[in-house]
């Protein structure tokens, strides 16, 4: 092979390269820009359950729950406390409140919905239909719940 050829070839690899570097640097640029684009959604989405906790189930979960089940409470009924996420995920003497996705295997659900004889909360009365799908909406998406508080 004569050197011509072979110098001839080494530039035809290094202006290959030349070309590939700006398409790489391209494809990476999109990556990240898709990859920033993805966590702002996140973000939106984050802050946008985290809204519909606080508007929608806290204030069902304060108004007929915390009387019984809340660190205020001078003893928590049935060693349940709902104002804290690791409270109903640990849950009670019966187990964990909620199973999160699962509205229907969520002993919370159970109580709530009045199904069970042995299990009816609150005491006092069945909720509202609207409180008692804001609960199951909430357990089925996944029950975000973004307090952070000791259990």
């Amino acid at each position: 092979m004569s050197s011509q050829h072979v110098n001839s070839q080494h530039v035809n690899s290094q202006q290959a390269f030349g070309l590939a570097r700006p398409r790489v640097m391209l494809v990476a640029l999109i990556l990240q820009f898709l990859a920033l684009a993805v966590l702002a959604d996140d973000s939106r989405i984050a802050t946008e359950v985290s809204k519909h906790f606080s508007d929608s189930v806290l204030p069902v979960l304060k108004k007929h729950c915390y009387e019984c089940h809340s660190h205020a409470s001078d003893a928590a009924e049935g060693g349940l406390v709902l104002d804290s996420r690791v409270g109903w995920q640990v849950g009670g003497d019966s187990g964990a409140a909620i199973i999160a996705g699962d509205a229907a295997k969520s002993l919370l659900m159970r109580a709530v919905g009045y199904s069970d004889t042995e299990l009816q909360m609150p005491p006092d009365g069945k909720l509202s239909q609207r409180d008692i799908d804001i609960l199951k909406e909430w357990i089925a998406d996944g029950a975000v719940d973004p307090r952070v508080t000791n259990p």
